[in-house]
């Protein structure tokens, strides 16, 4: 018996959101994520929400009656077309934060948006 859970990895983001089914909808949409678990509360509402994107797992909380806060974390994340990915999150509510542009010490290509949610992304390809 293996004490991790098979499909995810030791260190997982777990990003606390008011709107988890706002958030998934949105990684759905933008960066192809599956859903791949959701606990809900009595009455229907998204406690506990598992997304898989390419090789990586994010967790999705909801805050409960503000007892956590929420607090806006950055995710950086390759994908094949930045430029495209860019346009589709701009498209589905994300607020621009920085163009594309080249970062030739990291060999990248990399813009920024803030999600619906609050969280921030960093959408990157290798050049």
């Amino acid at each position: 018996m293996t004490y991790i859970r098979e499909g995810v990895s030791h260190v997982s983001p777990y990003l606390i959101v008011s709107n988890p089914h706002q958030l998934v909808e949105f990684l759905i949409t933008v960066f192809d994520a599956e859903l791949i678990f959701q606990q809900d509360d009595a009455t229907g509402q998204p406690l506990h929400v598992e997304v898989q994107i390419k090789d990586s797992t994010i967790m999705i909380g909801r805050n409960e009656e503000d007892k956590m806060g929420i607090n806006p974390s950055m995710l950086h994340i390759y994908v094949q077309d930045a430029e495209q990915v860019m346009q589709t999150a701009l498209d589905n509510g994300a607020t621009l934060v920085s163009e594309i542009r080249e970062d030739t010490a990291a060999g990248d290509r990399r813009g920024m948006v803030q999600g619906p949610q609050g969280n921030y992304w960093a959408i990157a390809t290798r050049f």
